[in-house]
């Protein structure tokens, strides 16, 4: 009962995002003549389109990642609106800064590790090791 529960939060979660990215995309496609930040809004849209669409399959695929994999796809995503935002800033000619950059590695590097660990943690606990398994052999 509890997995089912948690299988409809995140399937919930993942509408949420598709339907605001979706929200983001159309906003800045009627807005595009008035919009100074053109590709940081569909970048914006895109990445949360992308995100509810991955956890709709993980979700599908039964991936048992649990809150880090959430946590990573949040912080990888949170990388790309960076990408997003220092081509805008190159775009109007604006400088860029080395922290920008630094933010954007920290981001994508934690958020690859954070669904890499929590794939390994889920999977320890997924299966009983066999040095505890005490059934005779046939």
């Amino acid at each position: 009962m509890l997995g089912l529960l948690r299988r409809l939060l995140t399937k919930l979660v993942a509408v949420a995002f598709m339907a605001w990215g979706g929200f983001l995309i159309i906003c800045e496609f009627l807005n595009r003549s008035k919009s100074e930040n053109i590709i940081f809004g569909y970048a914006l849209g895109v990445v949360f389109l992308l995100c509810g669409v991955v956890m709709c399959v993980a979700v599908a695929c039964r991936y048992r990642g649990g809150i880090g994999a959430f946590v990573g796809l949040i912080l990888i995503a949170w990388g790309m609106i960076g990408v997003a935002g220092e081509w805008e800033r190159r775009f109007h000619g604006d400088g860029s800064s080395r922290h920008n950059y630094a933010m954007i590695c920290i981001s994508f590097l934690a958020g690859a590790v954070m669904l890499m660990r929590s794939r390994q943690e889920r999977a320890e606990f997924s299966y009983p090791p066999f040095q505890n398994d005490r059934t005779p052999l046939p």
